[in-house]
């Protein structure tokens, strides 16, 4: 599971860091579901 720069919390920065951010996005808003 590579880290990004932008989420450091999630693996989401794996695809891009725009997609970073939408996963960061996804998992503060639904913390039960980080998809």
């Amino acid at each position: 599971m590579p880290t990004g720069p932008r989420t450091p919390d999630g693996p989401g920065t794996v695809s891009g860091s725009s997609r970073g951010v939408r996963w960061r996005t996804l998992s503060v808003i639904v913390p039960d579901n980080p998809v």
